[in-house]
């Protein structure tokens, strides 16, 4: 540009004081108006970045709705695959995002006047991010849950890890509750921690009603595969292979008449996590069958 295409040194642009909007967050407030639980989501990775990989956040998400699947299917009596019907009540929606490093607001898909599963699900996940690091605290809730919830809580905060970044959440209710708290990556890396010395698995064992489908041994090569299919009660199909005691006992000669109507099967449940593509996978394995008296 020419000398004269500029201004003068002593020529000013003054422009009118606009202040940044002030960010307006209430998940108590908002819960109250729409009759659903609402879960804020803080994200930070310490720069103060307004950007997230995607496969991190979708990781993130991922992890924390499992969460909530596993929680909501706590009782003894209902141990199995999560049915269909509790993942979808606690079910939770993105709607929407707003500036925080980055923010996240979800809302539960239904809405109710009464304390529903996604409720109660929603402040067992607060207790156990409030306990942050403290080893009394962490293992006092843990002691109270299932292992499957416990791996899911030790997944939901290695994609944190994974991240590298600081995590604050946000809870409010329709019912006038709010519960605000926080991790620091420090805080996760030590909850891991304290998670892995306590050595909680990732297996546990499955006792089902139903009805025995199809038992099979396949040898290759000199590789034997086996494979069970077994259907409960709830109408939920378990695949997988025999257990070593029970493919043994097929060997040497046992015969399981297939198929086989109300039965009870032993199943011994394995959550594994995919350290590569840190994708969760579950296998089932069938331990025995036995009569239903």
């Amino acid at each position: 540009m020419a000398d004269h295409d500029l201004p003068a040194k002593d020529v000013f642009l003054n422009l009118p004081e606009r202040r940044l909007p002030v960010l307006d967050l209430d998940a108590a407030r908002d819960a109250e108006q729409t009759f659903r639980d609402v879960f804020l989501l803080y994200l930070n990775d310490g720069h103060h970045s307004q950007t997230i990989p995607a496969n991190d956040l979708g990781l993130i998400l991922l992890r924390s709705q499992g969460m909530l699947e596993t929680l909501a299917h706590k009782d003894a009596a209902t141990r199995g695959r999560i049915p269909a019907s509790t993942k979808e009540e606690v079910t939770m929606y993105y709607a929407g995002n707003f500036a925080a490093s980055v923010g996240i607001r979800l809302e539960a898909k239904h809405n109710g006047l009464i304390p529903t599963s996604v409720h109660d699900a929603l402040s067992t996940l607060m207790d156990l991010i409030e306990a942050g690091a403290s080893k009394e605290d962490l293992l006092a809730i843990l002691k109270k849950l299932q292992s499957r919830s416990i791996a899911r809580y030790r997944f939901f905060l290695q994609a944190l890890e994974q991240a590298n970044i600081s995590f604050k959440a946000e809870w409010g209710s329709p019912f006038r509750e709010k519960r605000v708290a926080s991790l620091s990556i420090q805080d996760i890396r030590s909850a891991i921690g304290i998670m892995d010395l306590e050595g909680e698995d990732t297996v546990q064992k499955l006792e089902l009603m139903g009805d025995l489908r199809l038992i099979g041994v396949q040898t290759n090569k000199n590789k034997k595969r086996s494979s069970f299919e077994f259907v409960s009660i709830e109408g939920e199909t378990y695949k997988g292979t025999l257990s070593d005691d029970l493919l043994g006992q097929v060997d040497s000669g046992v015969f399981f008449k297939v198929p086989t109507y109300n039965v009870i099967a032993e199943i011994e449940e394995t959550l594994e996590i995919n350290p590569t593509t840190s994708e969760e996978k579950v296998t089932y394995s069938l331990l025995n069958i036995k009569e239903n008296k």
